[in-house]
């Protein structure tokens, strides 16, 4: 299964993860609800698949801008 991991981009102060969704229409729909300080420099985000092989890189994932003014991508 597939997830998305939101994060809060404070720009060089770092990211914070925010929550984990099931799709990226619920996560795009928490993000524009979020009132926090991370939103400042907006968001990322950063797709995982779930029970997988343990394996080193996890974190090496990669990291896509949410764009919440357009479509977004399902």
């Amino acid at each position: 299964m597939q997830v998305y991991v939101l994060l809060g981009d404070n720009g060089y102060d770092g990211r914070e993860v925010l929550g984990v969704y099931d799709s990226v229409s619920a996560m795009a729909d928490a993000a524009r609800a979020y009132q926090g300080d991370f939103a400042t420099e907006g968001f990322v985000f950063e797709t995982r698949e779930l029970n997988v092989p343990a394996a080193e890189g996890f974190l090496s994932g990669l990291t896509e801008r949410l764009e919440l003014g357009g479509a977004d991508r399902e």
